[in-house]
């Protein structure tokens, strides 16, 4: 939870006019907005709008110990590869989230 809520933040002050609960799209997003919206497997945690158009997607990947490697999953992958030519996907890696 501590690394999506970081980079919500984040997100927040880079796109302040295009970032909005919607984008917010895991199902963590339940400890911070008071609805049951979220999926898990669309591939990304945040879809915000892009001021040129198309959409910022970012898929958050955070851990408690040292920085390292992790794997992406098979929604992950599709997404990056679904959507190539209209977004700009980011893997947003935070380690050290204890």
């Amino acid at each position: 939870v501590a690394g999506e809520w970081l980079v919500a933040h984040w997100v927040t002050l880079k796109f302040p006019e295009l970032f909005g609960p919607a984008c917010w799209v895991s199902t963590l997003r339940r400890h911070v907005f008071s609805d049951s919206g979220g999926i898990d497997g669309a591939g990304y945690d945040f879809k915000v709008p892009h001021p040129r158009g198309g959409f910022n997607m970012f898929e958050v990947k955070a851990t408690k110990g040292d920085a390292g490697q992790f794997e992406l999953g098979e929604s992950e992958v599709a997404a990056a590869q679904d959507f190539a030519s209209l977004v700009s996907s980011n893997i947003v890696a935070l380690a050290g989230m204890a």
